[in-house]
C-alpha cells in the first residue's frame, strides 16, 4: 500500500501544473516539499502567497479533498473537523501554517496550497509529499531532508517503470505456455478421419441410387 500511495503522490505532483506556482510571480510558496515521518509525529505545512494581488482565499488540499481554508478576512475553516489538524498563531490568507499532529499512515498523500485571486486567477504552491511509515529508514518524527525524500521517490518511480516493462513480458509468456498446451492436446487420428469420409461418401452414393 505504501508503494502505491507514494507512486500516486508522485504522479499527482507532476500533474499539478494547472495553476500559477510559487516559483512564478503571484504564486504561493509552499514549504516543505517532502516530509518523511514515523506515525505519531507532527508535521507543519506552510502556505505563503505573494502580495501582488488581492487573494480571496487559500485552501490546503490533500489530493483533491479540501482540508483547511483561510479566507480574505483571515479566518480559517477546518473541513475535516479533525482535532489533529489545526492552524496556530497569526492566521493570514497570505501566510499560514497547518499543523497535523499524531500522524498516521492514512495521512500519507500529496498536499497542495491552492488559492484564488480576485480576478479568478488560480494560484498554488508546488506541493508537499507527506509519507508516514514505521519503516526503519524513516527518521525519528522529523522532516527528512529533500535529498533523502527525492532518492526515495526516484526509487519508487524506477520500480513502477520496471513493473510496466515486465507486465507485457509476463503476459506474452503466459500466452506462449497456453499455445504449447493447446498443441499438446490429443488430436483425432488421421485413420479415423479417413474412415469418416468413406462412410459419408457411401451414404451419399446410396441415397443417389
Amino acid at each position: 500500500m505504501l508503494l502505491i500511495s507514494v507512486s500516486l503522490c508522485y504522479l499527482v505532483s507532476l500533474a499539478a501544473g494547472t495553476c500559477l506556482k510559487g516559483n512564478g510571480p503571484g504564486g504561493i510558496r509552499q514549504h516543505p516539499r517532502q516530509i518523511l515521518i514515523k506515525p505519531g509525529g507532527t508535521v507543519n505545512i506552510s502556505c505563503t502567497a505573494e502580495h501582488t494581488k488581492n487573494v480571496e482565499g487559500v485552501h490546503l488540499l490533500k489530493r483533491f479533498d479540501k482540508i483547511v481554508y483561510v479566507n480574505s478576512d483571515n479566518k480559517f475553516h477546518n473541513y475535516v473537523k479533525n482535532i489533529r489538524i489545526n492552524v496556530f498563531g497569526n492566521v493570514s490568507v497570505y501566510n499560514f501554517t497547518v499543523t497535523i499532529s499524531n500522524v498516521t499512515e492514512s495521512d500519507t498523500g500529496f498536499y497542495l496550497c491552492d488559492g484564488m485571486e480576485e480576478d479568478d486567477n488560480d494560484i498554488c504552491g508546488e506541493g508537499t509529499v507527506l509519507i508516514v511509515t514505521a519503516n526503519t529508514f524513516c527518521d525519528n518524527s522529523r522532516n527528512a531532508s529533500d535529498s533523502s525524500a527525492n532518492h526515495l521517490i526516484s526509487l519508487v518511480v524506477v520500480i513502477v517503470m520496471l513493473s510496466l516493462f515486465l507486465i507485457p513480458i509476463l503476459i506474452f509468456a503466459i500466452y506462449r505456455i497456453y499455445k504449447e498446451l493447446q498443441m499438446k492436446n490429443p488430436r483425432q487420428p488421421l485413420n479415423s478421419v479417413y474412415e469418416d469420409m468413406r462412410q459419408t461418401l457411401r451414404r451419399n452414393t446410396m441415397n443417389n441410387t
